[in-house]
């Protein structure tokens, strides 16, 4: 714990599985070999080795390794903006990803003058459904340097269109093939 708080990953790495490898049947082992494989997979980056170790966690970390087993090998995608843009700076969202290559983006104009006169206010806007409307704009996005399994946190640039209110989704692209 100490080695990795240093940052020194190889070295905590080093000595999980050392610890790991001389106390198999114990908890403190398991837990030794839970780390070391959660570490090779959040700082280190070696995703293979750590989709082989994760299996081998039993005991009372057996939980905490399918759990993670499950996250690196699943899809995930968030986005959110942290902050309102004022006019003429170039709004962006965070993007968080992880197994997915490419991220189709569709953006809504609100008129927010309409939904304020029909609402006598602006809350609930979040809960908006905007996915029976055909977005104003669609694009896709490639992840540059793109690794699986690995999370990617990005702030993407969206296209202005000028002053106004937009609501703003994202999705996995879907690949087609060609017949």
């Amino acid at each position: 714990e100490v080695l990795r708080e240093q940052k020194k990953s190889q070295e905590a790495l080093a000595a999980l599985r050392k610890a790991a490898s001389k106390y198999p049947d114990s908890g403190d082992g398991q837990r030794a070999a839970y780390l070391a494989a959660e570490l090779l997979a959040t700082e280190i980056g070696d995703f293979d080795t750590a989709l082989k170790e994760l299996p081998k966690v039993s005991g009372a970390f057996s939980g905490q390794a399918n759990a993670l087993l499950q996250k690196l090998q699943g899809k995930a995608l968030s986005i959110e903006s942290e902050r309102t843009f004022r006019s003429g700076e170039k709004p962006s969202v965070k993007l968080a990803v992880r197994n997915i290559e490419t991220v189709k983006f569709r953006l809504w104009v609100i008129d927010l003058q309409d939904y304020f006169e029909k609402k006598a206010s602006t809350s609930g806007l979040q809960n908006l459904e905007v996915s029976v409307i055909a977005p104003d704009r669609e694009w896709e996005y490639k992840i540059n340097d793109y690794k699986r399994f690995q999370e990617r946190k990005l702030d993407v640039e969206i296209p202005g269109n000028g002053p106004g209110a937009y609501i703003v989704g994202a999705s996995a692209a879907v690949k087609r093939e060609n017949p």
